[in-house]
């Protein structure tokens, strides 16, 4: 989820940094079409800095998806919209802020849901919500070499993965601006008692797996099976530590 934040955050500052003049990209597109970066044919005909859409494209991961974008007060601090994301299963909401002076932009007061069977790529089947709670974002060096960091978090409820039921929990994860990113999590309430990290380094494609697992009568042997081949007995239960590709 903290990836598809800061997607959101990336196209509302470029959609700042291209729709420069008052009125609609239409007339833009009219006056200077060959200054417009190829990603701006996906924005709508009537769309301004006032307010608008875009269409973003599916990826390995995310569905396509749509960014709407609503103008509000300008504060202190800059320039403000409300933003609204929405696609299969992916129903978000937060305020972007972009400095005067338009080398940093906040993203900040995030909601919404996540239906994490939307995801697409995941090495296994996964359901459940992903609820965001909290959210605290910036990109800076937005005129130079864009610098991303974060963190965010959300509850995770009715998670299963193949099948088996994982409970809910509450996740954090966190963005660095080197791109290093991991995300804690600690589930209840399902087959195992669940804690763990999971980190990488963004954009890379390599997860990193830091998990325990808690034995008890509710884990279904398969996945003991499982956990008693590849992970290491530790107290009641087993320690994963894996290296695993995600597309």
């Amino acid at each position: 989820m903290i990836r598809l934040l800061f997607l959101v955050l990336v196209f509302a500052v470029g959609l700042a940094a291209a729709v420069v003049y008052k009125g609609q990209i239409y007339h833009l597109r009219r006056a200077v079409p060959d200054l417009l970066p190829g990603w701006t044919d996906r924005i709508a005909e009537d769309a301004s800095l006032r307010s608008g859409s875009i269409r973003l494209p599916a990826t390995a991961q995310l569905p396509e998806t749509t960014l709407f974008w609503d103008a509000v007060a300008p504060g202190a601090d800059g320039w403000k919209w409300q933003l609204r994301l929405t696609g299969d299963g992916i129903a978000l909401t937060a305020r972007a802020t972009l400095g005067f002076w338009p080398d940093r932009a906040v993203l900040d007061d995030g909601a919404g849901t996540l239906d994490l069977s939307a995801l697409a790529g995941l090495p296994v089947q996964t359901r459940g919500v992903a609820t965001l709670e909290a959210l605290s974002a910036e990109v800076t060096r937005i005129l130079a070499a864009p610098v991303f960091s974060g963190d965010l978090t959300a509850r995770l409820a009715g998670l299963r993965v193949e099948g088996d039921d994982f409970g809910q929990g509450p996740l954090r994860a966190v963005l660095d601006a080197d791109g290093g990113w991991r995300a804690d999590l600690e589930l209840a309430g399902g087959v195992s008692p669940i804690t763990g990290r999971i980190s990488g380094k963004w954009p890379g494609r390599l997860v990193q797996l830091d998990m325990s697992f808690a034995d008890g009568a509710a884990l279904p042997d398969t996945l003991r099976g499982i956990l008693s081949a590849v992970a290491v007995p530790a107290g009641q239960g087993w320690r994963l530590s894996a290296s695993v590709p995600f597309p």
